[in-house]
C-alpha cells in the first residue's frame, strides 16, 4: 500500500502559488482519482484520458427515494429497551436490535444517485497531458497534444442551472465522439443482500441532430434527462442504439458542447425542460460565464488566510472550493459524499449520519464566513421534522424530537447500529449548529423563528428523558451512548456520557439565553435553570474524562473499543474552553493526553482543533501536518496509512478513503465532512471565539512569523482580520456588524496599541483584554504602537 501510495503522488503537482491551482501530469485513472466541480446543483467528476475522457454526473435532488419503513408497528419501545439493559441479557438485546441492524442491509436504500456520465472520445492517442482545476475561478482545463497540435478542454458549471459547459479547443479540430451512458454504475455487489429487487436503471435515448437525450427511469418512478448540444452546430451522425454522437469540426477552432440534466416523476414535462435549460443556456453562454466568474470572485472574498505552510494554505483553498461546489445552489441537502456518487449503492448509503459526520460539514462554515452555506441544511433539518416527531413519539411513547443516528432524505429512520440509531444525543448536536447560527450572526429573526422553536422542542423531549432527580440530587442520564463506543453490543450503552453531558449543559445554557433575549417563557427559564444546575459532572477516570460511567470497569475486562468523541466537550460543543477555570481546562489536558492510553479511534483533523481549543499548539499543527502529508492527488483527503504520532500509533481516518478492506471491489467516496475537518482544525489555529473573548493566532507554531487571515467570522456577529509580521502581531481589525460588545485578548500584552474607529483615533489600548462597546457597522482597527 505505501508504495501504490508513492506512485499516486508522483502523478500531482501542487502549485504553491496564490492561485492554488491544482496540476494532474497524468490522466486519473479512476473516479477516485479524478477531479471534481460543481455548483451545488449539478456535479461532476472528470477522469480517464482523452481516448476516453468521463464526466460523471450527479444532481443533488437525485436519489433512489425507495424505503421500507423502519418498525412500522412500533414494536420497538424505550422502555423495552431500558429492562433489557438492566437485566443484561444479551441474547434478548441481540433479538431486540437484531430488526434495526439488519433494515440498512436488506433495504439499502434511499440513497443517492448518478445520473451516468459523458465520454468524449478523441480517435487516436493524444500526447502529453496536463488537467488543472483552477479553485479560483471555478473551472477545470484537460490540456493535450493531438497529432502535435495542442487542444485545451475548459469546462464550468455556471451558478444556480443543472448545466455544464465543455468548450474545445485548438487549431483545426479533429473529428470525435461523445458518449452517453450509465455503463457499470449499475451494480448490486454481493456484500449487500438487499431484499429490494436488484432492478437496474432502465436507460433509453432519443433525440436528434440538434439535441441527443439519455433518459434513465429508477425504480420507484423517478426520470432523469441528460441533454447535449453543440452550441453552434449540429451533430454529424447520432446512434439512439447506442448512445453515440459524432461530431466533425470541419475546420473549427473551437467547439462547445452544453449539457444539462433534469429530473422528475412525470416524463412529458422533462422533455420540455431539458430542451428549454439547454437552449436558453446556450444563447446565454456569454452572460453564465461572466456571472461564473463573479460569483467565484465574490466567495473568495468573503474570507482569506496567508500562512508560511503553503501545504496546509493550498488544502485550506481547495476544501473551501470543494464545499462551495457541494452546497451553493443545492437544492437538496447532500449526504456523507455531498455531490458526488458513482454506484447505485455506496457505502453507508450516502445518507445522513448525524453521530457527527454530518454536523462537521457545517462547523466550519462560521469562522471562513460562509454561513450561507449552512441554509440548506437548517431547510433540511426543519422540514423533516414532522416525521421525526412521529418516530420520537411511537419509540419513546413521549413528545419532542430525537433525530436517529442516521436518517434519509424525508427523515427516515436508516436503521444500522442500534446504539447509533437510537441515540438520543442527536437532536442536542444539530441544536448546537442552530445556536451557532444566531452566535455568529445576531440574528434575532433565526433565533426567533427557526432556532428557539427547535431548540425549545428538543428541550421538551430531554425534560422526560431525564426524568427526576437521583439520591445524590442530580439528573442522570441513563441509557446514555457515547458514539461510536462499544460497537452495537449491550455493552456500548452506560450511564452518563461524556458527550450527553456536554451537549446537555449547551442546549439548556441556550435555552435560558434565548428566551431571555426573546423575553419569553420565564417559567420555562427556572426550569432549565433548575436542570443544568442539577447536571451532572463529567464522568472521569485516572484524572481525565471518559465515555461514562460504567467504561472503567468493562475498559478494564474487556479492552472494549472506544472513541475519542469523549473529548467533544471540547471541540466542538466548547463547555472546556481556555476561558474555563483552571481545573476545568486542565481535566481537558489531561483527557486529551489520555486518548492514547485507551483504545480509542483517532481522527487527526478533531484532535488538531481540540489542542487549539487547549493552547496546545505544536501538537494541534502537528496533528493536522502529518494529516496533510498524505493527501490525495486532488487534495480531497488522504489515503488511510498507519503512522505514529508521538506517544500512541493510529491510522489516518480523514479523508477520501480505498474502501479495499470494506466491500469487495475497489471503491471509493467523496466523504464531504473532510474538508471541512481540515478547514475547522486550520481556523482554530488562527481564531477562536468559543465562549466570550476573541483570540487571534491561539494556537499556531513557534515558527510561523508571517501569518495573516482576513473577514474570519467570530461569535457575536464580528469580522475579524488579524496579519503578524516577523512574528508580531501588529494589526487586527475588527468589523462590527451588529454592534456587541468585544472582548478581545492582546495578543502581544507588553505592548501599546493604537485603536481606531472608522479611520478615527479613539485612544490606546494596552493589557491583556481590549473591551469595548460597539456601533453597527462600525470598523475597529487596533495597531501596535
Amino acid at each position: 500500500m505505501p508504495d501504490e501510495i508513492a506512485k499516486k503522488k508522483k502523478r500531482v503537482k501542487i502549485l504553491q502559488s496564490k492561485s492554488h491551482d491544482v496540476f494532474l501530469n497524468y490522466p486519473a485513472r479512476d473516479w477516485g482519482e479524478g477531479i471534481p466541480i460543481g455548483n451545488g446543483f449539478l456535479g461532476s467528476i472528470i477522469y480517464g484520458d482523452p481516448s476516453m475522457l468521463s464526466f460523471t454526473l450527479n444532481r443533488s435532488d437525485v436519489w433512489d427515494y425507495r424505503y421500507k419503513e423502519f418498525d412500522p408497528e412500533g414494536k420497538l419501545k424505550f422502555n423495552q429497551l431500558k429492562n433489557l439493559l438492566k437485566k443484561r441479557n444479551e441474547k434478548a438485546y441481540k433479538d431486540f436490535v437484531k430488526e434495526t441492524e439488519d433494515h440498512s442491509s436488506k433495504y439499502p436504500y434511499p440513497a443517492p444517485q448518478t445520473c451516468g456520465r459523458m465520454q468524449i472520445s478523441f480517435k487516436s492517442d493524444a500526447g502529453r497531458y496536463c488537467q488543472r482545476l483552477s479553485p479560483e475561478i471555478g473551472k477545470t482545463f484537460i490540456e493535450f497534444s493531438y497529432n502535435k497540435k495542442k487542444r485545451v478542454i475548459e469546462v464550468f458549471i455556471p451558478p444556480e442551472l443543472p448545466i455544464m459547459f465543455v468548450k474545445i479547443k485548438g487549431k483545426n479540430l479533429e473529428p470525435f465522439s461523445i458518449f452517453l451512458n450509465r455503463d457499470g454504475l449499475s451494480i448490486i455487489p454481493e456484500l449487500i443482500k438487499s431484499e429490494i429487487p436488484s432492478e437496474k436503471i432502465k436507460i433509453e435515448y432519443a433525440g436528434n441532430k440538434e439535441l441527443f437525450k439519455m433518459i434513465g427511469k429508477f425504480p420507484d418512478g423517478l426520470y432523469f434527462e441528460v441533454g447535449i448540444k453543440e452550441k453552434e452546430g449540429i451533430f454529424s451522425s447520432i446512434d439512439t442504439g447506442t448512445g453515440k454522437v459524432d461530431i466533425h469540426p470541419d475546420g473549427k477552432n473551437e467547439i462547445t458542447i452544453v449539457l444539462g440534466v433534469v429530473s422528475g416523476y412525470k416524463r412529458e414535462k422533462l422533455d420540455e425542460e431539458i430542451a428549454k435549460v439547454i437552449n436558453n443556456s446556450s444563447k446565454n453562454y456569454t452572460l453564465l460565464n461572466t456571472r461564473h466568474l463573479q460569483e467565484w470572485g465574490k466567495f473568495w472574498s468573503q474570507s482569506s488566510i496567508t500562512i508560511p505552510d503553503k501545504l496546509l494554505e493550498h488544502i485550506w483553498y481547495l476544501s473551501q472550493y470543494f464545499l462551495n461546489s457541494t452546497l451553493k445552489y443545492a437544492n437538496q441537502a447532500p449526504g456523507l459524499y455531498g455531490l458526488w456518487t458513482y454506484h447505485d449503492i455506496t457505502p453507508w448509503r450516502g445518507d445522513y449520519h448525524l453521530d457527527r459526520n454530518l454536523q462537521a460539514v457545517l462547523e466550519p462554515l462560521f469562522s471562513s464566513n460562509h454561513i450561507e452555506l449552512a441554509d440548506i441544511y437548517y431547510d433540511f433539518f426543519i422540514s423533516v421534522l414532522p416525521e421525526i416527531r412521529k418516530q420520537t413519539k411511537k419509540f419513546y411513547r413521549w413528545d419532542g424530537i430525537s433525530f436517529p443516528g442516521s436518517i434519509g432524505p424525508k427523515g427516515e429512520n436508516m436503521g444500522g447500529y442500534f446504539p447509533v440509531s437510537h441515540w438520543e444525543g442527536t437532536s442536542s448536536w444539530i441544536s448546537l449548529l442552530f445556536w451557532w447560527k444566531y452566535r455568529f450572526t445576531m440574528d434575532n429573526d433565526f433565533l426567533k423563528e427557526k432556532a428557539y422553536p427547535f431548540m425549545k422542542e428538543c428541550g421538551i423531549f430531554y425534560e422526560k428523558y431525564l426524568g427526576e432527580k437521583r439520591e445524590d440530587g442530580k439528573y442522570h442520564l441513563w441509557p446514555s451512548y457515547l458514539p461510536e463506543t462499544g460497537a452495537n453490543s449491550m455493552k456500548a450503552w452506560g450511564t452518563d456520557s461524556a458527550i450527553d453531558i456536554g451537549l446537555l449543559r449547551f442546549l439548556f445554557g441556550a435555552l435560558i439565553k434565548a428566551a431571555k433575549i426573546l423575553g419569553k417563557d420565564k417559567e420555562d427559564i427556572k426550569k432549565w435553570e433548575e436542570i443544568l444546575s442539577g447536571l451532572p459532572d463529567y464522568p472521569t477516570w485516572d484524572g481525565a474524562i471518559v465515555d461514562y460511567q460504567e467504561w472503567p470497569e468493562l475498559y478494564e475486562k474487556e479492552s472494549i473499543f472506544t472513541d475519542d468523541l469523549r473529548i467533544a466537550p471540547i471541540y466542538p460543543i466548547g463547555d472546556i474552553n481556555q476561558d474555563s477555570p483552571d481545573e476545568l481546562l486542565e481535566l481537558g489536558r489531561r483527557t486529551f493526553y489520555s486518548l492514547g492510553k485507551h483504545h480509542a479511534r483517532i481522527w487527526l483533523l478533531t484532535e488538531s482543533a481540540v489542542a487549539s481549543r487547549l493552547g496546545i499548539s505544536e501538537l494541534s499543527y502537528g496533528y493536522i501536518r502529518t494529516w496533510a502529508q498524505d493527501i490525495t492527488p486532488q487534495g480531497i483527503g488522504t489515503y488511510s496509512t498507519g503512522i505514529s504520532i508521538g506517544w500512541r500509533d493510529t491510522s489516518l481516518n480523514d479523508g477520501i478513503r480505498k474502501l479495499y478492506k470494506l466491500v469487495p471491489w475497489n471503491y471509493s467516496v467523496f466523504g464531504i465532512e473532510f474538508p471541512s475537518n481540515f478547514i475547522s482544525a486550520l481556523n482554530e489555529m488562527l481564531l477562536q471565539s468559543c465562549g466570550e473573548k476573541i483570540r487571534v493566532f491561539p494556537a499556531i507554531p513557534k515558527e510561523w512569523k508571517e501569518v495573516k487571515f482576513e473577514n474570519f467570522r467570530a461569535e457575536r456577529a464580528f469580522l475579524i482580520s488579524a496579519y503578524m509580521k516577523d512574528g508580531v502581531v501588529n494589526k487586527i481589525v475588527v468589523k462590527s456588524i451588529k454592534g456587541e460588545e468585544l472582548l478581545l485578548v492582546n495578543p502581544e500584552p507588553a505592548r501599546k496599541f493604537c485603536i481606531k474607529k472608522n479611520g478615527k483615533k479613539l485612544g490606546i489600548g494596552e493589557g491583556k483584554i481590549f473591551r469595548l462597546k460597539t456601533t453597527p457597522s462600525s470598523c475597529y482597527e487596533f495597531t501596535i504602537k
